[in-house]
């Protein structure tokens, strides 16, 4: 038996989660709904890709200290419950707003090494969702039809991707 639930709003970081009460409050209440076996976590990828340290810790203000809030308000509900970070994947043509010489691949490997480090950080687990992404990217030649136009988000081929490996997570 599987029972899925989201609870997020597009383009928000899990900062914003955690920096509003009422948000938190409908987070807890959301926790004590069930058992349930695993909570995924997923950052926004441009944050998710930033230096940890760049632009006055960036990484550590936005995502490191909100997934460690995350993660001990799930354990604190239920020990037996395990977080799971969705390690996301980059853009197709990087993220030129804040880096200007970025590439696919450079954007992934700043992302990949940020959600090792917080899986590293409190013990959990990571789906490598941005892996299996960048094995497609580097050989084959339809990784771009992971991707929507915008090559920020994905196409069903992408979402189709990404569940497999959630899926495979915790095998």
């Amino acid at each position: 038996d599987s029972v899925y639930t989201e609870l997020f709003w597009n383009g928000q970081l899990l900062r914003d989660y955690t920096s509003e009460p009422s948000v938190m409050e409908m987070l807890k209440l959301k926790l004590k709904e069930r058992n349930w076996d695993y909570v995924v976590l997923q950052e926004n990828s441009q944050v998710g890709g930033f230096y940890p340290g760049w632009s006055v810790g960036f990484f550590e203000y936005y995502s490191y200290q909100a997934a460690k809030t995350l993660n001990n308000l799930v354990r604190a509900n239920s020990s037996c419950t395990e977080t799971i970070f969705f390690m996301t994947y980059g853009y197709l043509n990087g993220d030129k707003t804040n880096f200007p010489e970025d590439d696919y691949f450079k954007h992934q490997s700043r992302i990949k090494r940020n959600y090792l480090l917080l899986a590293d950080s409190f013990s959990s687990t990571v789906a490598p969702v941005g892996v299996a992404w960048e094995k497609i990217m580097r050989d084959y030649n339809f990784g771009s039809q992971l991707y929507l136009p915008g090559d920020h988000h994905p196409a069903d081929l992408g979402v189709y991707l990404a569940g497999c490996e959630i899926g495979t997570a915790h095998v």
